[in-house]
């Protein structure tokens, strides 16, 4: 599927909106449910990848695609650094941890953790989004 850039603009804006959504929500839900704040935590940062994915062009398919994309892309060219990419699959394992572990909850520790993450993952999308939103004027 080939986007025009109006279509990229919008859908890229209509991600960032998601993103600051379920950061919102993983607020609200912190007070009382650890896996699903953690869990909407994740979900922010992963739309915020598909947002940035989008600056270049690329949908993201599934999750793994997205975070393999994020890497081979954003990684390899130094606009986001690896601890960044690392901090992306900490915050994926917690929420793995919250959705899927049949023995074991996240704890108030690394839901904060997550949350603290999605919003700086937030901040540093719309800094990347807004400087191609400038090279799209020119």
């Amino acid at each position: 599927m080939t986007l025009n850039n109006e279509d990229k603009t919008i859908m890229i804006d209509n991600y960032v909106t998601k993103a600051e959504k379920s950061l919102k929500t993983a607020i609200l839900l912190s007070e009382d449910d650890y896996d699903g704040a953690a869990n909407r935590a994740y979900y922010s940062i992963f739309q915020c990848e598909n947002a940035l994915l989008l600056t270049k062009g690329i949908l993201g398919k599934t999750h793994k695609h997205t975070h393999i994309s994020i890497s081979e892309v954003f990684v390899k060219s130094g606009e986001l650094s690896i601890d960044a990419y690392k901090r992306i699959q900490r915050v994926q394992s917690i929420r793995d941890k919250g959705d899927y572990s049949g023995i074991e909850f996240v704890t108030k520790e690394e839901m904060e953790k997550s949350i603290s993450e999605a919003k700086l993952f937030l901040n540093n999308t719309k800094k990347l989004i807004a400087e191609f939103k400038l090279e799209q004027e020119k």
